[in-house]
């Protein structure tokens, strides 16, 4: 009941009641690196021609084609190259998308995180992850520096995703 001569409050339209939700937060990021030119990740996707799904640009939407997004996985795209889209899109984990990276374009070899230092004659093998880098060595042979980083990879992902 109201008081005399109030007006009663409106009532809040709830349109999906997942604010808040990791999925959420996926779809939200989702549309930010792909629109916003301020967004830090900006240039690596809509700077690129990463396109959201014109429906998808609706949460219920993306909520109706992708599902709830399951604990400890993360939105990944199959084409790192096509846009955010049904067909393209699923959930998997952090293993997963890392394995799923488009390579950086300066490298010739095909192999993320190994090239060779012509000045060294020398291949150098690294291992990155979001701003920390570490030097794994430096080799002789481009079959060793490849095991090597594999061997890395497998290693990290063990001691960093083992939460």
């Amino acid at each position: 009941m109201t008081k005399a001569g109030s007006m009663p409050k409106p009532h809040r339209r709830k349109q999906h009641g997942m604010v808040g939700t990791a999925t959420y937060k996926s779809w939200s990021d989702m549309i930010q690196r792909c629109t916003n030119p301020n967004c830090n990740g900006y240039a690596n996707w809509g700077g690129r021609g990463i396109k959201v799904h014109e429906p998808w640009k609706d949460f219920r939407n993306f909520l109706a084609d992708m599902g709830v997004k399951p604990e400890g996985a993360t939105l990944d795209r199959k084409d790192v190259n096509g846009n955010y889209e049904p067909g393209n899109c699923r959930y998997v984990s952090f293993q997963e998308q890392a394995a799923n990276k488009r390579i950086n374009c300066l490298n010739r070899n095909g192999i993320e995180g190994v090239w060779y230092d012509a000045q060294k004659r020398r291949w150098i093998v690294k291992i990155g992850l979001h701003n920390w880098n570490k030097h794994i060595g430096t080799y002789d042979d481009f079959f060793e520096a490849c095991c090597a980083r594999m061997s890395a990879v497998n290693f990290f992902r063990n001691e960093l995703w083992s939460f």
